[in-house]
């Protein structure tokens, strides 16, 4: 199954970007919405507040109402997958690619001009090397903003809003003032948990992911005849495992998404080698 472009709708926001054209589908806000109802309250920004220092303290009666917490997700979610976009973008016009950018309900596409979704095979504009480059300037783009944040907040002597990876992998975030606005506050924190952990997320070996079109091209460069079927076990064998890990610590939304994916990879491979059962690859 490939993730295409959605279809135009009257209801799009329509903008331009560092000379990009930006579609963002409503269906976008929609997700952001969802996932705000479940992420971003008062009740648990007073759990961050307090808890785990993350700002000044606070009772729960001096917070906004909750759809002040959900506005802020919303954009924050909405400026960090714009920027990953924009690496994609910016990569590929260095390589005197055009494309456009598509915010939607799974996230976002850079789109190539005259292209509305991406196929497994190898890209014949690129070489594999610089469609690596392109791959990783995503998530690279949210890294980077990550760590701009992070850079600001500990030169101007503010403890960064604090929080733990999905592995337990506890961030060195040191010490220093808290932030007295709780909606500021929240709005870092909500900048920097999709920034990091999507990032993180997107590197995963699992097609169609930034990190399932890198280990495409890598197994390519090694193994140009076999290199897509390698890939796409890879992808089935992450996502599977991802997948088990996430339902084991109740994560069922992510646990679901792995699995779909990697029963993707599956029809993909099925497609690819002309075998249900498996078999030799195609040369590329």
């Amino acid at each position: 199954m490939l993730l295409g472009e959605p279809a135009r709708t009257r209801y799009d926001l329509n903008f331009n970007c560092c000379g990009f054209p930006v579609r963002v589908s409503p269906f976008f806000w929609v997700m952001g919405l969802l996932l705000g109802l479940s992420l971003a309250d008062r009740k648990t920004a007073v759990v961050l507040l307090n808890h785990h220092g993350f700002g000044a303290a606070t009772d729960l009666d001096q917070l906004p109402q909750n759809w002040a917490f959900i506005l802020l997700w919303i954009v924050a979610l909405f400026v960090s997958i714009l920027i990953h976009e924009l690496g994609h973008a910016i990569v590929l016009r260095k390589f005197g690619i055009s494309s456009h950018i598509v915010l939607y309900q799974f996230g976002g596409l850079a789109v190539r001009d005259g292209s509305t979704y991406a196929a497994y095979g190898h890209t014949q504009q690129l070489n594999s090397k610089n469609q690596i480059m392109v791959s990783a300037a995503g998530p690279a783009a949210q890294l980077l903003l990550a760590c701009l944040l992070f850079a600001v907040l500990r030169i101007g002597g503010f403890r960064v809003p604090y929080f733990e990876t999905p592995f337990g992998i506890h961030l060195p975030v040191g010490s220093g003032l808290p932030i007295s606005n709780a909606l500021l506050c929240m709005f870092l924190f909500y900048l920097l948990v999709p920034s990091i952990l999507w990032a993180i997320f997107n590197l995963a070996p699992v097609y169609p992911l930034d990190g399932g079109h890198i280990s495409r091209e890598l197994f390519l460069l090694l193994n140009p005849r076999e290199g897509i079927r390698h890939s796409l076990i890879l992808s089935i064998a992450t996502a599977g495992g991802i997948a088990i890990y996430m339902f084991i610590h109740h994560n069922t939304l992510m646990a679901v998404m792995m699995g779909w994916l990697g029963y993707s990879s599956y029809q993909i491979l099925q497609a690819y080698t002309g075998n249900r059962f498996g078999g030799p690859g195609r040369s590329s």
